[in-house]
């Protein structure tokens, strides 16, 4: 009964401060968002290559500001509930179920910067709320049609969630969303979305300048986020066993490749001048582990001197493996990077990491939530959520 009676008082307290607003970010409620998102949500094949989107492990970061509550008082949220985007499908949503984790909390962690790691957004009273890692539960999403322009969609993707409390005077709500499968395998159904404002992709550019695979299988780069005072990093999905060495290697693009002996005409593109060295996991050739072998190579820390905005930085990564070649060395395709400022966070109040993909072009198996510790991506938008 005391339990009941706290979460009682908290409640009436919260509702005190309560706007007319009960959507996350606020003022959502009968107008549609200004985008969309699709990991985790979605079940569509990509335009574009062979990932599958709804297979995701994301975190979304809302700033105090955008809370639907006074954020000075505490606040129990004990349901969630999501519609889908008026932008996207055209036509009908398509209807499916899909299992889930949800895990809340409260953190400090910046809305406009988020951290390479997807645990380090977190706060300290990080709570499971829904589901478990290893019992996710099932989400039902409805065949929702395209509202009239300019009206939302009903909020009819609703999960009761264990109560969560959001403390007082919090600057930044968490929450994580781990997808792990879906009953249907080609359709639509992104979720609405508030995109801030901000100036182009304000992690830093990547581009690709060499393409060749000099190894099999193939190491894709995935991560996105190079921005001042955060970290100089990249992901490469390679596809291997666990253990075997990586070396990261970054500088200025020679002015033309240089061929690589016994490695089948691979070329080497960098002028050398920060190296960063780790292993692989466990790549889609093991099945406890499937569709991950991804490796982190992290080269520091970048000062938050503006003089370094559009700074470039080309790399590419040899893995040593004694069956990618008869050198036993793989080389990665070539990458330029440039650093970003960062979102200004007068203008950016949503933002979310995130990773994509129940299939990879690499092994057509499924990938891992639980076992996504990097994020691949980062943007400056966030699902709307109901809040009750």
């Amino acid at each position: 009964m005391r339990k009941f009676a706290l979460l009682a008082a908290i409640a009436a307290t919260s509702s005190l401060g309560f706007a007319q607003s009960s959507t996350l970010p606020k003022g959502f409620d009968t107008k549609p968002g200004t985008s969309y998102f699709w990991g985790g949500f979605s079940v569509a094949f990509s335009a574009t290559s062979n990932y599958k989107y709804y297979v995701a492990r994301e975190v979304f970061l809302y700033d105090a500001s955008t809370f639907p509550w006074d954020p000075t008082k505490p606040k129990v949220i004990d349901k969630i509930s999501f519609r889908r985007s008026a932008t996207s499908p055209s036509g009908n949503a398509t209807a499916h179920k899909a299992k889930w984790v949800v895990i809340l909390s409260t953190s400090t962690q910046p809305a406009h910067q988020p951290n390479t790691k997807f645990d380090d957004n977190h706060g300290s009273n990080r709570t499971v709320v829904y589901g478990s890692p290893s019992a996710p539960k099932t989400v039902t999403f409805l065949a929702t049609p395209k509202p009239a322009a300019g009206k939302a969609a009903p909020f009819d993707v609703t999960i009761d969630i264990n109560n969560f409390v959001v403390p007082p005077n919090s600057k930044t709500l968490v929450v994580e969303i781990r997808s792990y499968d879906s009953d249907v395998k080609a359709g639509t159904w992104y979720v609405d979305c508030d995109l801030h404002a901000g100036t182009n992709y304000n992690g830093g550019t990547n581009t690709t300048f060499y393409s060749t695979h000099c190894i099999n299988p193939k190491a894709f780069y995935s991560s996105r986020a190079n921005y001042l005072n955060g970290n100089f990093g990249h992901v490469w999905r390679t596809g291997r066993k666990a253990g075997l060495p990586v070396i990261g290697i970054a500088g200025t693009r020679l002015a033309a490749g240089v061929k690589v002996p016994n490695t089948a005409n691979c070329e080497w593109h960098i002028n050398p001048l920060l190296y960063a060295i780790t292993v692989t996991s466990n790549g889609p050739s093991n099945t406890s582990n499937p569709g991950q072998g991804g490796v982190y190579l992290d080269w520091g820390h970048i000062p938050n001197d503006p003089k370094l905005v559009g700074v470039k930085l080309a790399h590419q990564a040899l893995i040593i493996d004694p069956t990618a070649n008869a050198l036993g060395i793989g080389i990665t395709r070539g990458r330029e990077t440039s650093i970003g400022t960062g979102y200004d966070p007068k203008l950016v109040k949503v933002s979310g990491v995130y990773s994509y993909g129940a299939a990879n072009v690499l092994s057509n198996q499924k990938m891992d939530p639980n076992k996504e510790v990097y994020s691949r991506y980062f943007y400056r938008r966030a699902p709307i959520i109901k809040i009750q």
